[in-house]
């Protein structure tokens, strides 16, 4: 995506880094390389935090942890309806060296299946 759509598509306070969508636009993919400091150790605290302050804006949250070379990733699915519409959330949270790393995927809901097919791929390709 240009800096344009990325600016159009999502919030500006909280602008990705790089943002992708397929060829169908359905499907956006985003990276979020923070210069946050959160340790591998705090990772699970950290999408904790993030998983309260969704429940404010989703019914429903579902949040898995998993552990690759003994360093946590979290994962969070939700669906978020958005104007007329709902969209399809996969987020995968962990630290790279010691610095926060998100790729949010999200799509809308009738490509839910996809969308998080796609999610697991990278989250099961995540090396250290």
């Amino acid at each position: 995506m240009s800096d344009e759509e990325i600016k159009l598509k999502y919030q500006i306070e909280n602008l990705p880094t790089q943002a992708y969508v397929n060829e169908n636009k359905t499907i956006n993919l985003a990276f979020y390389i923070k210069n946050e400091i959160v340790q591998n150790s705090e990772i699970e605290e950290y999408v904790r935090v993030m998983e309260h302050s969704y429940k404010q804006f989703v019914d429903e949250i579902n949040v898995v942890f998993l552990e690759k070379a003994e360093h946590k990733i979290g994962v969070l699915e939700f669906v978020k309806s958005a104007s007329s519409d709902e969209k399809y959330n996969y987020e995968i949270v962990f630290s790279d060296n010691g610095n926060l790393r998100i790729i949010s995927l999200n799509c809308d809901i009738e490509y839910k299946n996809e969308c998080k097919s796609f999610g697991d791929i990278i989250t099961n390709s995540i090396n250290f």
